[in-house]
């Protein structure tokens, strides 16, 4: 998986509730340094487990950083299918729901890193 950082701001790309190896976890200053804006990196890892996981940046050393990126939609899912699926089941749905603070003319508010919105990273 390459990340090519094209945001103004280091990013970092982290998978929630997926088995990597610690240099691939994406904690930035952690586990490894943020990608800077311009920079890439490439996570190469093989997922161990089947299943559904998320993805996002985290950057606990920078502040509202990720709380900015998450509520700015930088977030997707994961899918590792397994390796010998019969086919039983006909249709999988994986739904993902975010919320965003608005501004009164329906921007998302420019203040990030508020104590509650913290407490939900993740």
């Amino acid at each position: 998986i390459r990340l090519e950082n094209c945001l103004p701001q280091p990013t970092s790309l982290h998978f929630s509730g997926l088995r990597a190896t610690n240099a691939m976890d994406g904690v930035a200053g952690l586990t490894q340094p943020a990608v800077p804006p311009g920079g890439s990196f490439e996570s190469v890892f093989t997922p161990q487990d089947a299943g559904v996981s998320i993805y996002h940046p985290l950057l606990p050393a920078e502040p509202g950083r990720t709380s900015e990126q998450l509520e700015r939609g930088l977030a997707g899912m994961f899918v590792v299918e397994e390796a010998n699926w019969n086919g039983e089941i006909d249709r999988e749905i994986v739904l993902m729901l975010n919320d965003w603070r608005l501004t009164e003319a329906h921007q998302v508010d420019p203040v990030f890193g508020v104590p509650a919105d913290n407490a939900r990273l993740g």
